[in-house]
């Protein structure tokens, strides 16, 4: 069983208890007398006693492993750990049935609650640095380069949303549930000298440089010497590269830079890169991601592009085939050719329509694919099936998903593993 069926077999578990739970606190003195004198007329002073003494100890358990904070020493990533401490709950006499499942509730909610109270910084109103935010970050602390794993510099800058120091937006954004605003950014502070001053390349108090480029409108340092950086005013960020104009133009209509060397053959797209990457899913247009265009003009990231383009040959945007596979559709041909269908399924008759030339024509069945009579591609996907035998036509929408069976097993055993076969655009 994954840990994450465990977490949700537990939560049906105790969904219906956790609607009506509240925060367990110790009980006043007034409401514990209340409790014990409507036992007098029931009970002696022993059984009161013993009231009370169940009362001192659910306040007692309150306060310890109760408390959330207390279930910081629990690795939620462990089953082991949290299945133990879960029985402990269980185990206990003081406790009712509902004071378990809002214990075990707490317990399985730890983490995002420590998260919670993490992202949701109470906002200070002188905003100077705390001791921990006052510490040195590192972008290689072997060789003791400050910075951050995204950037190198030796400056923090501060979110004017959560008046926190983080050294870059994307460090902050990480554990915060807001945004930070780089343009907005009016503060910065230096790790080598401590001193609070307004964003600059220079420190002006023990005059050290915080980064080799440093941009006054996206407030952005970069010491990478092995990185060129540039701004664009039109994009409004700055980018990788040389500049505009040196390596790098920028399309009005497709509103992105593009690498200079595609300046007369790339195919506009209004705002093509104002989406999310069609594979992971992160905004591409201020995405840090390199990011390239396939020939259909559809952008994604280029690490996405390497890893999908292993198992398959078309645009997850479009599905047009943008890799040389003639030779896959080669082999195809043959295996179809060798393969005949058996009765009755040799008697089908499919429509189809081409994702490469947006035809539709009709073919004989066959379980491998259907091959477009007017561009020859294998690129296609079912409509509807003909069968003789079972008059009318039958539409059956649910079969286009595997209407490419040959093409993807081909994809698998000869998988993309350079560019050579496709032509990108870099951006």
């Amino acid at each position: 069983m994954s840990w994450a069926e465990y977490i949700r077999g537990l939560a049906a578990t105790f969904e219906e208890a956790a609607k009506q739970l509240t925060s367990l606190t110790e009980l006043p003195p007034d409401v514990v007398d209340e409790i014990t004198n409507e036992e007098d007329s029931d009970t002696n002073e022993t059984s009161k006693d013993s009231y009370r003494k169940r009362i001192e100890e659910l306040n007692a358990f309150s306060d310890s492993d109760g408390a959330d904070e207390n279930f910081g020493d629990v690795n939620l990533n462990e089953q082991a750990e949290v299945r133990k401490k879960i029985q402990e709950i269980q185990a206990s006499p003081t406790l009712t049935d509902k004071q378990k499942a809002s214990f075990m509730q707490k317990l399985l909610m730890s983490g995002y609650r420590k998260y919670k109270h993490k992202s949701s910084r109470v906002r200070r109103e002188s905003g100077s640095p705390t001791p921990e935010e006052l510490e040195k970050t590192f972008f290689d602390e072997k060789n003791g380069i400050l910075g951050c794993p995204h950037y190198m510099r030796c400056c923090k800058k501060q979110c004017t949303k959560c008046l926190g120091w983080y050294t870059c937006r994307r460090c902050h954004d990480a554990v915060n549930s807001h945004t930070l605003d780089r343009h907005a950014t009016n503060k910065m502070l230096c790790m080598l000298c401590q001193t609070v001053q307004p964003p600059a390349k220079y420190c002006r108090s023990c005059d050290a440089c915080m980064a080799e480029y440093y941009c006054s409108k996206c407030k952005l340092w970069d010491g990478d010497p092995h990185k060129s950086s540039y701004h664009c005013d039109e994009c409004g960020i700055c980018r990788v590269g040389r500049g505009l104009g040196d390596d790098y133009f920028h399309c009005k209509k497709c509103g992105i830079c593009i690498s200079i060397s595609v300046y007369d053959t790339h195919k506009c797209i209004e705002r093509s890169t104002d989406c999310n990457c069609p594979i992971c899913g992160e905004y591409m247009f201020t995405s840090t991601d390199p990011i390239i265009f396939l020939p259909c003009s559809h952008p994604l990231h280029r690490s996405c592009y390497l890893e999908y383009f292993k198992r398959n040959y078309r645009c997850p945007t479009c599905s047009k085939t943008v890799a040389n596979v003639n030779s896959m559709f080669r082999i195809l041909d043959a295996e179809v050719s060798r393969q005949p269908m058996p009765y009755p399924y040799n008697t089908w008759i499919t429509t189809i329509k081409c994702n490469d030339c947006h035809a539709r024509c009709e073919q004989k069945y066959h379980f491998l694919g259907h091959k477009c009579r007017f561009c020859n591609s294998y690129n296609t996907t079912i409509s509807s099936i003909y069968k003789p035998l079972d008059h009318p036509q039958i539409s059956i929408p649910e079969v286009a998903g595997s209407e490419d069976a040959g093409m993807r097993a081909l994809m698998g055993q000869h998988g993309l593993d350079s560019d050579s076969d496709l032509n990108l655009y870099n951006v």
